[in-house]
């Protein structure tokens, strides 16, 4: 006994296969724009994060410069008395002053001091015999730069072990410097904070080698060329930092944004490629379902087409 088979007419069989075809470049459309949403968004996030630390690194230099400033027009102003200038400096450094300061910079600034006909006028701080002040970096490096603000190596601070800095600055006498000491605890806790979805690491890096600031505190005040993970990573951001590069370690891919401050600080940002979305964002998953479905109800409608065909030619 014959099996009755299903047959397809010439113009129904065009029809299917113009369908699938179309089905088929609309899927292979779909993964296309799979493969470029999820580059945009990595595009996006990275750029997000990096524009938000230098945000946030700008924001708080600019304000530590405008602090320095203001500290300076008043230890001009009491360099300009005379004679009693040295008593008012005393005077000035006192603890109220320097917690004056800190409220200002919201806690950052932790020490305030000036240089003057070769003192070192600070609170709470009486300097040894081996205290010279043509040694010390914001005294140096405020002279060289002649009335530009200087802003030195980040450094541990020894007592509280804070990654910190100095900004300083040669008055218009040719001689007084005054300085301030900041620590980046904020700056370091906003980039812990942006990295809490684990979908990437970020890391800040000055020209000298030493992790600034990173998304694992550990890492503060390491030097990158000491870990095998940062060592290329950060070489290649020395030669491409404002480009994105792609990144592999572990067997795990980045993207990598990165830029550099006035100050020659390197900020880099890792973002982990589909790490934060799946490749199929929801909406997408859905289409391709809907496609699939859509598919499947064209082949049994024609299936079902073909079959009355069929018993209409049988019956005749």
């Amino acid at each position: 006994m014959k099996k009755n088979r299903i047959k397809i007419s010439g113009s129904y069989r065009i029809a299917l296969f113009i369908i699938i075809f179309i089905l088929g470049i609309i899927m292979v459309m779909n993964l296309a724009m799979i493969k470029h949403t999820e580059a945009d968004r990595i595009e996006a996030e990275g750029q997000m994060r990096l524009n938000s630390i230098a945000s946030r690194v700008d924001n708080s230099l600019y304000r530590s410069e405008c602090l320095l400033d203001s500290v300076s027009m008043q230890i001009e102003q009491i360099i300009s008395s005379g004679d009693s200038a040295s008593e008012r400096l005393d005077e000035y450094f006192c603890p109220e002053t320097i917690a004056d300061i800190s409220s200002k910079s919201n806690g950052s600034c932790f020490s305030a001091y000036a240089a003057y006909n070769g003192r070192l006028y600070i609170n709470d701080f009486v300097p040894d015999g081996d205290f010279v002040l043509d040694e010390r970096s914001w005294y140096v490096g405020a002279k060289k730069r002649m009335g530009v603000v200087n802003v030195t190596e980040p450094y541990i601070d020894a007592s509280t072990g804070e990654m910190c800095y100095s900004i300083s600055k040669l008055l218009a006498d040719g001689s007084t410097v005054v300085g301030l000491d900041f620590n980046l605890s904020g700056i370091q806790q906003y980039i812990e904070e942006m990295s809490e979805n684990g979908s990437g690491t970020s890391l800040i890096v000055n020209d000298n080698g030493m992790i600034v600031g990173h998304s694992q505190s550990e890492y503060v005040g390491r030097d990158y060329r000491e870990l095998d993970f940062y060592y290329e990573l950060v070489n290649k951001v020395f030669m491409l930092y404002g480009n994105s590069f792609d990144y592999s370690a572990d067997g795990v891919k980045y993207n990598v944004f990165s830029a550099k401050t006035n100050y020659d600080w390197y900020l880099i940002v890792c973002v982990k490629r589909g790490d934060t979305n799946s490749l199929l964002s929801g909406n997408t998953l859905y289409i391709t379902i809907i496609m699939v479905v859509f598919a499947a109800a064209v082949l049994v409608f024609f299936i079902h087409i073909c079959r009355k065909q069929a018993a209409a030619e049988k019956s005749l």
